[in-house]
């Protein structure tokens, strides 16, 4: 994988910095908008995903990636907490409900992530990405908690067009039958015993 923009507000100060994520270092560099000198952050490695969030809600930047060797989200968060690893859901299981916040910023990273690799040319590296968001989206879409399914069903249904046609419609098949699902439990009509 050749560099990758990451760019983002990394310092806190509201406006995007610089920075781009050199898998063969691991390295990520990241020129502050504000001007001075540019950081070299080593994390990560070759094979990995860059999907930089703010995943400790602090109003910056963290540096992640996603390993799909072995399935983990890994997160270094800008607070200065210790690293963190989250596996992501594998088929079947659900996500539980303390990492859904965590797996819907790390979808929908991958989501902007499969978009800017697909506009830079970057096909096969595009389809990995779409195909783990729509996997996270559809679990997280079908699984009970607070953040709205709708939302993650649109986003399945745009990244489906990142994919071969041949992989395309299913994944948009799936989101229609979970809409409808929900749509069914949550009728006034349905009675209750």
């Amino acid at each position: 994988m050749l560099d990758v923009p990451v760019p983002g507000d990394y310092d806190g100060d509201g406006t995007p910095d610089t920075a781009f994520w050199r898998p063969s270092e691991g390295n990520w560099y990241i020129q502050p908008s504000s001007g001075g000198n540019q950081h070299v952050v080593q994390f990560g490695r070759d094979g990995d995903f860059p999907v930089p969030s703010d995943f400790d809600r602090d109003g910056k930047m963290d540096l992640a990636v996603w390993r799909p060797s072995d399935h983990t989200l890994r997160v270094r968060p800008s607070s200065g907490v210790a690293d963190w690893t989250l596996p992501t859901p594998q088929d079947g299981e659900d996500p539980r409900p303390a990492d859904r916040d965590a797996l819907a910023l790390f979808a929908t990273a991958l989501f902007e992530l499969a978009s800017s690799l697909e506009a830079a040319g970057r096909a096969d590296e595009a389809v990995t990405a779409a195909r783990e968001s729509i996997k996270v989206f559809l679990r997280l879409a079908e699984s009970p908690g607070e953040l709205e399914p709708a939302a993650f069903i649109s986003r399945v249904v745009e990244l489906a067009g990142h994919l071969p046609a041949s992989e395309a419609v299913a994944p948009t098949q799936d989101a229609v039958a979970i809409l409808r699902r929900l749509a069914e439990a949550n009728s006034p009509s349905r009675t209750t015993g």
